[in-house]
């Protein structure tokens, strides 16, 4: 669970995210079995751990079919929570390509 920003009762915040990686995956067009539960349990626990720090490396499998989707499901979260999320880290691949796809997503899952 995790206690909102502004405080009150804690909120099952592993069922929330679930939820917004299920929306984040169809407006995107893209398949929830691809994403993979370890690194979505390693951002869930992040971000319960530090709500107010979260900023996780998103290319420890697949950027775009995994690591992508599972920040923007748990930043949704922390969002609706009142916590503002700080970004992701890019560590390998191709930089340049990936950051495009970042940003690409990040605007279409804004709207």
């Amino acid at each position: 669970t995790l206690v909102p920003c502004g405080g009150g009762d804690p909120i099952d915040f592993i069922c929330l995210v679930k939820g917004w990686l299920g929306r984040v995956c169809q407006l995107l067009g893209s398949k929830t079995n691809l994403v993979r539960e370890g690194e979505l349990a390693a951002f869930l626990s992040y971000a319960i751990a530090y709500p107010q720090n979260f900023l996780p490396v998103i290319d420890s499998y697949s950027v775009s079919c995994s690591g992508l989707l599972c920040f923007c499901a748990v930043a949704l979260g922390l969002y609706e929570l009142q916590y503002r999320p700080l970004g992701i880290r890019l560590d390998s691949g191709d930089l340049c390509r990936q950051s495009l796809e970042v940003r690409r997503v990040f605007k279409e899952c804004s709207k």
